[in-house]
């Protein structure tokens, strides 16, 4: 099975914001700190897919592990926990995934 990937355009700049818009026409304001490169205007980013075409989990638990600073500190138990689950491959539950995703969007990941 091929790996599913979307493409994000960086379409504009606005203070600490990227205003990205994928290939499939949906736009996505992320904070350029939470971003794994420096972007100016134009630059495409490939993000990795799940199977439900959603941002993949497993990147989004490696990040906020790598960012766990950021979160105050009762968050950093389950952030761990799910960045372990990567290695097995062990899928959240849906309360896990949604609390793991709200913590995204805490950093500031938001999608419009």
């Amino acid at each position: 099975m091929s790996e599913r990937k979307a493409f994000y355009s960086v379409d504009r700049l606005e203070r600490a914001v990227a205003v990205l818009v994928g290939d499939d026409g949906v736009g996505l304001d992320v904070l350029k700190s939470t971003l794994p490169v420096t972007v100016r205007e134009g630059v495409v980013l490939r993000v990795r897919l799940d199977t439900d075409g959603k941002p993949d989990w497993t990147h989004v638990a490696l990040y906020l592990q790598r960012e766990k600073h950021r979160l105050d500190s009762k968050h950093h138990q389950f952030v761990d926990d799910m960045a372990a689950r990567t290695v097995w491959k062990r899928e959240p539950t849906e309360k896990q995934h949604k609390y793991l995703h709200s913590l995204f969007y805490q950093l500031g990941g938001r999608i419009t």
